[in-house]
Order: C-alpha cells, then sequence, then structure tokens
C-alpha cells in the first residue's frame, strides 16, 4: 500500500518573519498497535513531505488506520494524523458480478431467504414480500448481495411498517394528551368531536417549573382507539422577574485554557459594548493561540464564550521577504509536480504556463499552486478548479452514448473513452483517401490507448463493436 502524507507543522507570511521549530523525526503504526510503531530520525527539516511505500505484510484484509506523528527539536510532538485505508485481498477480482442475494426480516436471520440469479453487474430486486406471522408496527427489511467470488456485500437495511389488516381508511383525531418533560404521570387529557385535523391552540401553564430549558409533548388518539408518535418541541421559561432592558457591565478575557489568570474589566452600563483595547500577550509562546471573551449583565448572568484564533509572531524585527519560486500540479497528483525558479525574487509573480490536456482527465480537474520565499517556507496552496473539455467531431454514431476522444487534434497519441466497458472493439483509421492505415482490436475495455504515426493530415476513426459503429474525425498535426 502506499500512502502519500503531506504535513506543515508552521506557516510562513510574505513580509513577517518567526521563529521556526524543526521536524527531527516522526513515528507511524496501524490501528491500535502503538507498541509496534515504527521510528524514522530525519534531519532537522521545516517541513516534512512523507511519501514513502508501506508494508502491509501481517494485516488482515478490510478496513485499517495508519496514524502518525511528528517531533519537533524542542522534543514536542504534534497531534496524531489518522487516515482509513482498505487493504484488498491479493486475488481480489477486477470484475465481479452479483450472483446471489438474501433477505430477512428484523433480526430473524436464521429464517433467511436465499436467491440464485445468473451473474450481472446490477441487480434490481423487485419482488412481493410476504409479511404473514408479522406483527403489526415496526419492523425492518434486510438484504445484502454475494459475487462471483463468494464475497458477501455489507447488509442494506430499510425500516417499513405493518398496519393492520382492519385499519381504517378514513380515522378521526378524538383525543388527545399533553405532558412537560418526562413527567408523563402528570398528563393533561383533553376530549374532542371525531375530526380529520386539530389545530390545538391552548395557553400552557408553567406554574411549578422551574426556569429553563423544558420539553413540551402532544400525542392523539383516533375514532379507533390507537394513538400516534409522540410530538415534542422545546421551549425555555424565562424567569419571571427578567429585566427587558439588560445592559453589558462587566467582561473578562483569558487566553486558551488558563481562565485562572483571566482579566476581568468593569464598564458603565451599556447596551452595546466595544472592545478596542491592546492586550499584552507577555508569556505566550509564539504560535497559534485562542483569546476568549464574555461579558456579565446587570442582572449578573453571563453570557456564553466568544473565542477567537490567532497567531502571535515572533518579537524578531519584520524583513522584506520574496517569493524565489513556485511549483504546481494537478488534482492529488503531488508527486508529479513542476517547479519552476524565478530569476529574480519578486513580491509578486505572474504565471502564465500553457498546460498540455492529454494526460488530463475530461471534466473537472484543479491546479494547485505553492510559493517559496527566500526563507525557504513554502506558502499555503492556492486551488483554482477548471474544466477540460474535448469538441469531437461525430460524423455517424449507432452507440447509445458519445465517446470522449482526445486530444484532437493530436500529435500522435490518441485517448477513447468509450463511457461504458466493451468485451470487443475494433478501430480502424482511415486517410482521407479511404486508405486504410492503422488497425487496432482491444477486448473488455472503457479506455483506449493508441498512436497515429502518419504525417499530418486529416483521417477517419470507424470503431465497431457487434452491430454498432460509429466514425470520427480526427487532425494529426
Amino acid at each position: 500500500m502506499k500512502k502519500y502524507l503531506t504535513l506543515i507543522l508552521l506557516m510562513c507570511l510574505v513580509g513577517l518573519s518567526y521563529g521556526q521549530n524543526k521536524i527531527i523525526n516522526y513515528e507511524y503504526w496501524f490501528d491500535g498497535d502503538y507498541s509496534n510503531k515504527s521510528i524514522i530520525t530525519v534531519a532537522p527539516i521545516d517541513k516534512l513531505d512523507v511519501n514513502s511505500t508501506l508494508s502491509t505484510t501481517g494485516l488482515s484484509d478490510g478496513l485499517h488506520c495508519y496514524n502518525i506523528r511528528f517531533k519537533d527539536d524542542a522534543g514536542a510532538w504534534s497531534s496524531t494524523l489518522s487516515q482509513f485505508f482498505y487493504k484488498i485481498p491479493n486475488t481480489i477480482s477486477v470484475d465481479k458480478k452479483i450472483a446471489e442475494y438474501e433477505v430477512w426480516i428484523d433480526n430473524d436471520y436464521a429464517n433467511k431467504t436465499k436467491s440464485t440469479v445468473s451473474p450481472t453487474d446490477n441487480l434490481n430486486v423487485n419482488t412481493q414480500l410476504t409479511t404473514t406471522g408479522l406483527s403489526d408496527g415496526l419492523h425492518c427489511y434486510n438484504i445484502r448481495f454475494k459475487d462471483d467470488a463468494g464475497a458477501w456485500s455489507s447488509t442494506l437495511s430499510q425500516f417499513f411498517y405493518k398496519v393492520p389488516s382492519t385499519i381504517s381508511v378514513d380515522k378521526k383525531i378524538a383525543e388527545y394528551e399533553v405532558w412537560l418533560d418526562n413527567d408523563y404521570a402528570n398528563k393533561t387529557k383533553s376530549n374532542v368531536s371525531p375530526t380529520d385535523n386539530l389545530n390545538v391552540n391552548t395557553q400552557l401553564t408553567t406554574t411549578g417549573l422551574s426556569d429553563g430549558l423544558h420539553c413540551y409533548n402532544i400525542r392523539f388518539k383516533d375514532d379507533a382507539g390507537a394513538w400516534s408518535s409522540t410530538l415534542s418541541q422545546f421551549f425555555y421559561k424565562v424567569p419571571s422577574t427578567i429585566s427587558v432592558d439588560k445592559k453589558i457591565e462587566q467582561y473578562e478575557v483569558w487566553f486558551d485554557t488558563d481562565y485562572a489568570n483571566k482579566t476581568t474589566t468593569t464598564v458603565a452600563p451599556t447596551d452595546n459594548l466595544d472592545v478596542n483595547s491592546a492586550i499584552t500577550t507577555n508569556g505566550l509562546n509564539d504560535g497559534i493561540h485562542t483569546i476568549n471573551f464574555r461579558f456579565k449583565d446587570n442582572t449578573g448572568a453571563w453570557s456564553s464564550v466568544l473565542s477567537q484564533f490567532y497567531y502571535k509572531q515572533s518579537s524578531q524585527a519584520a524583513v522584506d521577504n520574496f517569493i524565489v519560486g513556485y511549483r504546481y500540479w494537478l488534482n492529488d497528483n503531488f508527486s508529479q509536480k513542476t517547479y519552476v525558479a524565478e530569476a529574480t525574487p519578486a513580491k509578486l509573480v505572474n504565471i502564465n504556463t500553457d498546460l498540455t490536456t492529454a494526460q488530463i482527465p475530461i471534466g473537472q480537474n484543479y491546479i494547485n499552486f505553492q510559493f517559496l520565499d527566500t526563507k525557504g517556507m513554502w506558502s499555503l496552496v492556492s486551488t483554482t478548479e477548471f474544466e477540460n473539455t474535448v469538441t469531437v467531431n461525430i460524423i455517424d454514431n449507432t452507440f447509445n452514448n458519445n465517446f470522449v476522444v482526445y486530444p484532437n487534434p493530436t500529435s500522435g497519441k490518441v485517448f477513447v473513452d468509450l463511457q461504458e466497458t466493451l468485451t470487443n472493439a475494433n478501430v480502424s483509421i482511415y486517410d482521407i483517401s479511404g486508405k486504410l492505415v492503422h488497425q487496432f482490436k482491444f477486448t473488455n475495455q472503457k479506455l483506449l490507448e493508441f498512436d497515429i504515426d502518419n504525417r499530418p493530415g486529416i483521417y477517419f476513426m470507424v470503431i465497431t463493436s457487434d452491430e454498432r459503429k460509429t466514425t470520427i474525425k480526427l487532425t494529426r498535426n
């Protein structure tokens, strides 16, 4: 299994300078087996790209977790970065088909029903389900599928409700009951004239309830004696002495989780308070922190806590910083990144690079950029989405879909996305005079790849499969 991880511990902003710890080693382990971790020592470095092949020998087939953490030259460990992955069997089939399925109700797996089908890629199960012997009410329908390699899928479950065989078509509400919180014993019952719809619009007494959050519950009974499910709604009982016009009269500030060293400030009572004052960060280490505020009103009640992340920079003097190079890559292909060095360090870089579309997937893609400064620090990744579209000159087509051909014009290499896997596909290339110049045969392929090594000009590509055929115009540069 290959696993690619990129961890940026600290970031650099152009024009600023601050202290930087360095990574000196890291350790990784699978699942919860920390005792068998692997420890790797590296030369001290600001940023480490871990790009290595890991052995999964000894791991069972199935879902696992890869864990990694890093230690800096101050002896501090980073938090653990974890990633799920799936180890597939060595003998896994590339093209599996459904060969069997089984169905059962609720937890009665012992009485499951098995059905064998002709091997197929997709199976639409559309059969009537007998519920004889099931009680009225809520049940669970379960189904799972077995492929032609003998492996079972996960279970797909769906709830359903079995209604009584004597169910009334036109039931009416005849009664309802109401209670607060979990105090069902003190519920209030009300009878009403049978009706299709009932609007409950009555005042609710909350005498005896404490101030704060509560739950209002209601359910209805029809004229057949069946109760509905319970409808619940939260509400908040405010103190009877609540002040209509509260004012802020105090606030407190603290960093991170150090509430014990909070700073408390009293202000003249006010409806709105703009906290605009210098806050000392002496004693805080460089890096990311949280500043926390909360406010107290003139009734003595505190607000919820307002928190904000911020970054404390080094006290070192700021110096000019410049971009000395950049790198870019497509989608998740960081291993195929391209680095470009700037001839002259600059604060702004105008990137104007032509990209070949031959190896870019058709449809939505994204390109990533990172910039290197004079301190050797990489910027955050900047990502831009774009779409790779292809114009195909289709002359005739009896297939159910249009193929995607790229690049067209081509310098030799041609890719054809059939949009489906064909058991057999024959490709014939003709020049403008109708002479056959190339012929290719493919079996069980969805993406075809071949070369036209002829001189530049117009060619016609004919693709046939069984009784279907399409003709596409190609241009060779």
